[in-house]
């Protein structure tokens, strides 16, 4: 690597590596999975209704102290919904986020209207 003379090169070396180390250490609750198990239904309607994953997990955080991001709470749902649609057949719901906004293709829909 090339040497550079820039002030707090070292430290700033030093805080990178710590942050690395400590960034692998996240992992989300043990308690996340089976608490989306018991709700599923619940936690369903309200998907089906419009409501956020993040007022979801802000919910679930508040009232029974379980921390969880909400794309935690997402992936886990989405986990817990696709073993669902395996046993029952009904239908897993989409999670992924709506496009918005005009096609990128405008001409072409436009000739054909």
């Amino acid at each position: 690597m090339a040497e550079f003379d820039i002030p707090g090169l070292p430290q700033l070396r030093m805080e990178l590596k710590t942050m690395a180390v400590s960034r692998t250490q996240r992992r989300k609750s043990p308690v996340l999975e089976p608490l989306v198990k018991e709700l599923y239904a619940e936690i369903r309607d309200c998907r089906i209704a419009g409501v956020s994953w993040k007022a979801l997990s802000e919910v679930i955080k508040r009232d029974t102290n379980v921390t969880s991001s909400s794309p935690s709470l997402k992936k886990v749902f989405e986990q817990v919904d696709k073993e669902w649609e395996r046993e029952t057949g009904v239908a897993a719901l989409d999670t992924q986020p709506r496009k918005r906004g005009r096609p990128k293709n405008v001409q072409q829909m436009d000739k054909t209207a």
